[in-house]
């Protein structure tokens, strides 16, 4: 009787383990994966610029994270803006960046030009669907007193770039639930031939085998 019990148990816990969805991290995972870029405010031939001035985005439904630092040569006080398709600046990008200061940005790729932003938040939570205007084949950015001097750059929906801490950690944590899922089964496994290994060699069954063999009713 426990080992009808304990196999009962073990039989519950496998299928409540493959019936029940992977767990996620949170309520619920938003976005494809995360990019961060660290973007740096310098000088390179005399001339301000966007240190990297070309952000690669694997795809849409990417969150990015952008980092601005103004670290580099004195030209003056900065910006990164987006500009709309319309023509105008995007709301909360056209604030001025002092020399020593880092500010903080993110927003959703929905599509190849458009993003999810909220500009008054520093999370992308909650934004608004903005449509950018779009130059040298990506989403264009620049510094306003410094677009005449070449101080712009792109954001590029569909290139490749190695995979964030985050990615690594999703990764790893769908990866554990599925070596779970494969520990519960080889259980399952385990306890089945165990049980009849035991009743093979019990003295009930092998008297059995042997009333049987005599032939006897």
């Amino acid at each position: 009787m426990l080992r009808f019990a304990v196999l009962g148990i073990a039989l519950a816990v496998v299928l409540a383990t493959i019936l029940l969805p992977p767990p996620v991290q949170g309520s619920h995972v938003p976005y494809k994966g995360k990019i961060e870029y660290i973007i740096h405010l310098s000088g390179e031939h005399e001339k301000p610029v966007f240190s990297p001035l070309r952000l690669l985005v694997p795809a849409t439904g990417f969150l990015v994270n952008l980092t601005i630092i103004y670290d580099g040569q004195d030209f003056g006080n900065h910006t990164l803006t987006f500009k709309l398709k319309t023509g105008d600046v995007l709301e909360g990008t056209d604030r001025e960046i002092v020399r020593g200061d880092t500010v903080y940005m993110e927003f959703e790729v929905n599509e190849t030009n458009k993003i999810k932003y909220n500009p008054t938040s520093r999370s992308a939570e909650n934004g608004t669907l903005y449509q950018l205007t779009e130059k040298q084949g990506g989403m264009y950015f620049y510094c306003i007193p410094h677009e005449g001097l070449g101080m712009k750059g792109t954001l590029v929906v569909g290139g490749e770039t190695t995979a964030t801490e985050g990615d690594a950690e999703l990764g790893l944590f769908i990866r554990a639930y599925w070596i779970g899922l494969i520990g519960f089964a080889v259980m399952l496994l385990v306890v089945f031939i165990s049980y009849y290994v035991i009743k093979s060699e019990s003295r009930h069954h092998t008297d059995a085998r042997e009333h049987q063999r005599k032939g006897l009713p």
